[in-house]
């Protein structure tokens, strides 16, 4: 199994070390490289380091207070205007927020996924404070940084969760 699966964990606690601008240009070219819709590649970005809109935005939801701590972070969004349907900008995002997760990982830092719709209320705080469109649908956030923790990879094999077709 790939090494980086292994070892990926949702890591919340960070230390005090910036993230250099090409580690995060890594993290965005890996999501850019995940599967999407049709290819139509919808997903857009905000990369974050400026500390104190981390910590304006730790307070939007009661599942994001680590981006006060955290040293980056990337809010992905779907723009629906070029989306074949609204119902794949969540997958869309996910699979570029995976991607991103995995990288972290092989570039020796830590993140969390916080998921931010169907919430029209996160959502709604995350466009009015980016001053976005109202075609770019924020749709979850990931804080990153150095890890400050580390969690057990547990086995979450389940022969009882799958059905086999043979």
């Amino acid at each position: 199994m790939i090494q980086e699966i292994l070892e990926r964990r949702s890591i919340r606690k960070y230390q005090d070390k910036k993230i250099t601008r090409e580690k995060l240009e890594d993290l965005l070219k890996a999501a850019m490289l995940a599967p999407n819709s049709g290819n139509r590649q919808c997903w857009r970005f905000i990369a974050i380091t400026n500390k104190q809109v981390l910590k304006d935005i730790s307070v939007f939801s009661k599942q994001t207070p680590m981006l006060a701590n955290a040293q980056a972070a990337i809010v992905i969004l779907e723009d629906v205007s070029c989306s074949i349907g609204a119902e794949y900008c969540y997958q869309d995002a996910g699979l570029a927020a995976e991607n991103i997760l995995l990288e972290a990982v092989s570039l020796g830092l830590g993140g969390v996924y916080c998921a931010l719709g169907p919430s029209l209320n996160k959502m709604t705080r995350y466009r009015d404070y980016f001053n976005l469109d109202n075609y770019l649908l924020p749709v979850c956030v990931l804080a990153l940084g150095y890890p400050n923790e580390s969690r057990p990879t547990p086995d979450r094999y389940d022969e009882k969760k799958i059905t086999w077709v043979q």
